[in-house]
């Protein structure tokens, strides 16, 4: 029916449909561009020309697209691991894990999907300066958070617990009376929920 062409690479951990639209990140840095293997650095990704797109379902068509900077742009932060996007009651929820002043960190960034207009962010880190990104878990940095209703349900190694946010202002609490057990977890599967 239509295609999206041209010199750019698509984040497939992005790739979202919600309400008639497609969303997605992509970058037409030279370097990401000439990488063939299909596994470029994300720093390398997010340093030059990245951008969060939205288009049309029915025939491609642009909507919006709005620029994404790098997770940090502290000096001696190296790492990005991960970006999700993911999108309910039009909201536009994106997840990125990385180094964020030398610290594990989750960046929670909701926006209006209609408009690509930012409405609020959340940083959670850990509590100390770690180099390794595998220090917490082989998926420690990996997980993408669940929406059910109007919440984003996030469990992070960070703070040993469930993180609940609420979809429309970014609202922060834990929430175990909610769900009503303890979380232990060895970080090694992916959250999920209905």
């Amino acid at each position: 029916m239509w295609s999206y062409d041209g010199p750019t690479a698509i984040v497939n951990s992005t790739i979202t449909i919600a309400d008639g639209r497609v969303y997605f990140v992509e970058s037409r840095a030279p370097d990401v561009l000439a990488d063939g293997s299909g596994t470029a650095w994300l720093p390398s990704f997010f340093a030059e020309d990245a951008r969060l797109v939205a288009l049309k379902l029915s025939d491609g068509q642009p909507i919006w697209s709005q620029p994404l900077g790098p997770l940090s742009s502290i000096a001696g932060d190296e790492h990005e691991h991960m970006i999700y996007l993911s999108c309910a009651n039009g909201v536009l929820v994106s997840t990125r894990t990385g180094h964020v002043d030398q610290k594990l960190s989750y960046l929670i960034e909701a926006r209006d999907a209609q408009t690509g207009t930012h409405q609020w962010k959340n940083l959670f880190q850990s509590r100390d300066r770690v180099y390794a990104p595998l220090t917490y878990g082989k998926n420690g940095q990996q997980s993408h958070p669940s929406i059910v209703g109007d919440r984003i349900f996030l469990l992070s190694h960070i703070t040993d617990a469930l993180i609940t946010i609420d979809l429309a202002t970014g609202a922060v609490e834990r929430d175990e009376e909610l769900l009503d057990f303890s979380i232990h977890s060895k970080t090694c599967a992916v959250r999920t929920a209905s």
